[in-house]
């Protein structure tokens, strides 16, 4: 792009109702390139939106792409300065739009493996 990532202004605007979504999310861009990413909580909303303020056309698409938000979600805003992703319930979880997320300790298992979980003898009904 010809924009410097470290020098747009980032908010997000959390509408998740979920403690510390939003910061979840500020991290996402600063992990991004986006340094100066700030998070705030926000009214509920049931649905996510990029809206980006004069100047910002160019950036708004590179912080929705980043977070997997689809385009037809990114819109202009008179009100807004830099960037805003404005997160809501359709977005509760991991840092990717649309994608469910598994914490890394959770034991996972498929149809397709042939060994079959551990079982604490302590727990087995005789």
């Amino acid at each position: 792009p010809a924009y410097d990532k470290a020098l747009q202004t980032v908010t997000v605007a959390d509408g998740t109702g979920i403690a510390s979504r939003g910061q979840e999310i500020a991290a996402a861009l600063v992990g991004g390139g986006f340094t100066k990413a700030a998070h705030f909580l926000a009214a509920a909303v049931p649905k996510t939106v990029v809206y980006y303020g004069a100047g910002y056309a160019d950036v708004a698409p590179d912080v929705a792409n980043l977070l997997g938000i689809p385009a037809s979600q990114v819109e202009p805003s008179n009100g807004i300065v830099g960037v805003q992703v404005y997160i809501g319930s359709d977005f509760d979880s991991g840092t990717k739009y649309g994608v469910a997320s598994v914490p890394a300790d959770v034991v996972k298992q498929t149809a397709g493996d042939v060994k079959c979980q551990a079982v604490n003898p302590a727990l087995v009904a005789r």
